[in-house]
């Protein structure tokens, strides 16, 4: 008989402004009392784990509700008294056994998560720390709308966040800490965490092959073999679309940062540290799909920072001649991207900018970036030039307007490239100690171009070279929902992606279209800094996406909104705007600022 748990769960009724919902305390001990509790919750109740240990697996199947959420939340904001949930598991010899294919270690049949989320949607799971979790800390299997936040994942995890099937979509992951094991960076040996006994260690941050929708940001990951990573293509090109990973750090990464493996479409990559000295930060190995878009990036790979002696490269993308984990022709046997690698406005110091060998990706757009050669890195690694290109054959690429403290390589002018590029030290601030800005007099301030469909301001007579514009990290055009080329497997709820904020105005811009002049003053309550700030007015500028309130003060930069909707506005599609997911930092433009696309429509003169 199975035995009833239900007696440790203390309930506490909280009488909101709206409805009655409940707050169930948990006292530490087996993690099936917090199952149980999640089981008889209604939509906006909480969950609070007290402080000590649940052993086991926590299993959701329930469901919150659109803006009602259920809530499973650590009691202490304080991550010394964050709820422990240990999974109880920890890869070892017994665990782990050879494959068939590839003669590869077969990571493991071991399920014993943190969390388990199946058939459940509107969740949020916070403030708690994870050991022992193999091989995911988190799964989620058709399920949708999850958020977890403020959670620590520490020394466990093939992958901390696992997706599973195209019924999982919208899935949030912010201001959370994961590693692996030091070792992985200190110690253990690159081929074997590869291809074979420590296998189970090749994994990511975020990964799987779910529908996508996803949201990574703010994030620290360190000591991992790979940083994010999705894999398991489908023939309709549904996995993994429409993300935006951004303002993460990364460091100790012992082979790629950014992977998607196979597949992806409309994958904004942006403000991220890349700090780390792995063998391809950014990896577009025989990725099929496209638009890929990467800016405002940052990374210091320095010789100190490399975890052996072989260290590769900042990007590399191309297919494989032959392969040894499949057919020719890509990755696992496949293709190409069909639309833009745009690598724009990233700033590096490191010692080799692309990979040096084999064939190149095609539709590659590498425009306004600063690039500063560590030397020690190419003496000491023997490299042969700091792109690392012995020639370029792909097809439909671009490369100019960027900055490079080394010579472009030889063949660059025969090919009409970085025909406006400059070759000299970009004079960042302080690139060791991550101050990537530009000092006042150097050569890439005002010598960048505008690019179309993608700048939104500049000061002075033209963009700067590398991720900052002045003082700011270079914002690209707002994130925009776009159906996946084999159809879509959902109907995307529009979203706030931005706020930019110029003079009294404030510009909210969402994933999708609304339907217009649905929403008035009168329906938005706004806090600033802690302090009400009054809207005069909802002006529709024109592009459908957008609504700017005329305030009746300025919002500075970085202030970080609370905003409420009476009603909530609902897009072209009939679906409802959720404030699942909003990002409500303000982006305060300068006032002396050129405007353009998007940001000239929100502010118009």
């Amino acid at each position: 008989m199975r035995k009833t748990v239900t007696a440790s769960i203390c309930i506490l009724l909280v009488c909101g402004c709206s409805a009655l919902s409940r707050t169930l305390q948990v006292p530490p001990g087996s993690a099936d009392a917090v199952s149980e509790a999640v089981s008889i919750v209604s939509p906006g109740d909480t969950i609070l784990l007290m402080p000590g240990v649940f052993s086991g697996t926590i299993e959701i199947r329930a469901s919150g509700e659109p803006e009602k959420p259920i809530i499973i939340r650590g009691s202490s904001g304080n991550p010394e008294e964050f709820p422990v949930i240990d999974g109880g598991a920890f890869p070892d010899d017994n665990i782990f056994r050879p494959a068939k294919a590839y003669g590869r270690n077969s990571g493991s049949n071991l399920q014993q998560q943190g969390i388990r989320i199946e058939g459940a949607s509107w969740v949020v799971i916070e403030n708690i720390r994870f050991v022992n979790c193999w091989t995911d800390v988190i799964t989620a299997e058709n399920a949708t709308y999850i958020t977890i936040r403020n959670c620590i994942m520490d020394q466990c995890g093939k992958r901390a966040i696992r997706t599973i099937g195209l019924g999982t979509h919208h899935i949030l992951v912010e201001d959370c800490e994961w590693t692996q094991n030091e070792k992985v960076w200190t110690e253990w040996d690159w081929e074997e965490l590869h291809t074979w006994s420590l296998w189970h260690y090749n994994g990511g941050f975020y990964a799987g092959d779910g529908a996508g929708g996803a949201i990574i940001r703010r994030n620290k990951i360190s000591y991992a073999y790979n940083g994010l990573q999705w894999f398991i293509d489908d023939s309709t090109g549904q996995q993994q679309s429409n993300i935006e990973i951004y303002g993460n750090r990364f460091s100790q990464i012992r082979d790629n940062i950014i992977e998607p493996e196979v597949f992806a479409y409309n994958l904004h990559v942006y403000h991220n540290q890349l700090n780390s000295c792995p063998r391809g930060a950014i990896s577009i190995d025989g990725v099929a799909g496209g638009e890929i878009l990467l800016y405002g990036n940052t990374s210091r790979s320095t010789l100190e920072e490399c975890a052996d002696d072989f260290w590769w490269t900042m990007f590399k993308f191309y297919y494989r001649d032959t392969d040894e984990y499949g057919p020719a022709g890509g990755y696992q046997g496949k293709g190409f991207l069909d639309q833009p690698l745009r690598i724009y406005h990233n700033s590096w110091l490191c010692g080799q900018v692309f990979a040096d060998d084999r064939r190149d990706e095609d539709h590659i757009r590498h425009l306004c970036n600063a690039i500063e050669i560590d030397l020690d890195l190419i003496d000491s690694h023997d490299l042969r030039n700091p792109f690392g290109f012995p020639a370029l054959h792909g097809a439909d690429y671009v490369y100019d307007h960027d900055c490079l403290s080394g010579p472009w390589p030889s063949y660059f002018p025969e090919k009409g490239l970085e025909e406006h590029g400059i070759v000299t030290d970009p004079g960042f601030v302080d690139a060791d100690s991550d101050d990537f800005r530009l000092q006042p007099d150097s050569p890439c301030i005002d010598a960048g171009t505008v690019l179309p469909e993608f700048t939104q301001w500049f000061e002075g007579s033209a963009p700067d070279i590398g991720a900052y514009e002045g003082d700011l990290l270079v914002y690209g055009k707002p994130f925009k929902h776009k159906d996946p080329p084999g159809g879509r497997t959902y109907v995307e709820k529009p979203r706030i992606v931005r706020c930019f904020a110029r003079g009294r105005k404030l510009a909210i811009f969402f994933s999708t279209d609304l339907v217009p002049r649905t929403i008035t003053a009168a329906d938005v309550q706004l806090v600033a800094q802690g302090s009400p700030a009054g809207v005069l007015d909802v002006l529709y500028p024109g592009e459908q996406r957008i609504i700017t309130l005329q305030l009746d003060r300025g919002i500075p930069h970085g202030a970080a909104l609370e905003l409420a909707f009476k009603r909530l506005p609902v897009g072209l599609n009939g679906q409802t705007a959720t404030m699942w997911g909003a990002d409500l930092l303000v982006i305060r433009i300068p006032e002396e600022a050129t405007l353009l696309d998007e940001m000239a429509v929100a502010f118009p003169p």
